[in-house]
């Protein structure tokens, strides 16, 4: 089993998510919503946009590259084909990440509520 190195971007300050995906072949990666630019409060709330609103202000502002889902997903390449996805943090998938697991062959998710 190996894990392969990962750099932890700082942490988003409307909801911190990581998703850990472990290959058929035995590999763990990982992925987070971490941010390149955090700011004090979330631009999100400070709009005061509803669940599943504002997300273009996560990419614009706080410099997010993407979801969790999607960041694992991208380290992983062709070993997600066939592997488990762990998503701490949130209580679902979105719409559009539950595309990107699909399309790169994913066979379980499973979110962990803490």
């Amino acid at each position: 089993m190996s894990i392969r190195s990962f750099r932890l971007l700082s942490r988003c300050r409307g909801r911190h998510v990581v998703a850990i995906l472990y290959g058929a072949d035995g590999s763990w990666q990982v992925g987070s919503n971490g941010v390149k630019k955090p700011q004090q409060v979330c631009p999100r709330r400070v709009g005061r946009f509803g669940r599943g609103q504002g997300w273009e202000l996560c990419a614009a502002i706080c410099g997010q590259q993407g979801h969790a889902e999607q960041q694992v997903v991208a380290a992983a390449g062709t070993a997600a084909n066939g592997a488990t996805l762990l998503l701490f943090g949130h209580d679902t998938i979105c719409p559009g990440c539950a595309a990107v697991l699909e399309q790169a062959g994913v066979k379980k998710r499973l979110v962990v509520i803490c």
